[in-house]
């Protein structure tokens, strides 16, 4: 069965990120795992020199243990309050506590298990630019080898009909395609490819390159709600953020490559930008990437 794995800390973003799954799970017919990574409560250079206490680790195991299965039962019983027409699918919500990094535990679970998909919450006002600079969150990123969805924490579950993914016009993206058309099938969604592109737009060198790239797409990627628009800035993170104000979106995507645009997207000079679409979710995906079913 397909899993969604959701870290938690117990923390109302991250309680959100895990209700959003648990309703985008509903459609794609996955169960959901959610997990604390709890880390040695010591200093790091203590910590290579004495072992933690086995009595320490227990408590804390224990009083997690509790709280997750407290909120597994929670959202349970949230579920089964709610009646979806367009869905009949009623997903397991699982739940366990490792040691480790949240990084680690994160890349350990979704080796182990068969998993769509990582939802992670996102904290405070400036969500997205906040969550980008941290430490945390930069290694998850750059480490995954998985669909990562980042959830603000503004964000409710609405059904997808239209996801936006920010292409580079490359080859490389067409499974990277198919995963979010395996995605956009399930609520019969649009799939908006969009390209931003500077004065050279009317370039016949450029128009070509996007007429072959439009051309395999149709050849290889069996969807009949594919659309593409050009949007014209010589900024990347402006013709996203003019994408965003005039575009109705319920997901944006995006490909993550290591000092790409994608941290400059959400840096602090977007602030108010980012804070007026605080709810709308981010799907990244890594840049070397095999096709994925949702």
């Amino acid at each position: 069965m397909k899993t969604i794995i959701v870290p938690t800390d117990f923390s109302p973003a991250a309680d959100n990120a895990a209700r959003y799954a648990l309703q985008l799970a509903k459609f794609i017919n996955a169960d959901v795992k959610l997990f604390n990574a709890a880390k040695v409560p010591a200093n790091s250079l203590m910590a290579l020199q004495t072992a933690w206490p086995v009595e320490d680790y227990q408590t804390i195991k224990t009083d997690v243990d509790h709280e997750l299965s407290i909120f597994a039962k929670r959202l349970m019983l949230e579920q089964s309050h709610q009646n979806n027409v367009e869905t009949h699918y009623k997903p397991k919500v699982t739940y366990c506590i490792q040691i480790g990094s949240v990084t680690d535990v994160t890349t350990n679970l979704a080796a182990n298990h068969d998993v769509s998909l990582v939802v992670m919450g996102l904290k405070s006002d400036n969500a997205i630019s906040r969550f980008l600079a941290g430490s945390i969150s930069n290694d998850v990123i750059d480490k995954a080898n998985f669909p990562l969805l980042l959830i603000p924490p503004a964000a409710k579950f609405k059904k997808l009909n239209t996801i936006a993914f920010a292409t580079n016009l490359d080859d490389q993206e067409i499974d990277v395609i198919h995963s979010i058309v395996s995605l956009a099938r399930q609520f019969n969604a649009e799939l908006l490819l969009v390209h931003i592109m500077d004065d050279g737009g009317k370039q016949k060198d450029y128009r070509h390159k996007v007429s072959n790239f439009l051309t395999k797409v149709t050849n290889l990627v069996n969807y009949p709600h594919i659309y593409y628009r050009d949007v014209k800035s010589k900024d990347v993170d402006l013709g996203l953020t003019w994408l965003l104000d005039h575009r109705e979106l319920e997901m944006l995507a995006m490909v993550h490559l290591k000092h790409d645009s994608f941290e400059r997207l959400f840096n602090q000079s977007h602030t108010q930008h980012m804070a007026r679409n605080a709810d709308l979710p981010v799907l990244v995906f890594p840049a070397v990437n095999k096709s994925v079913v949702f």
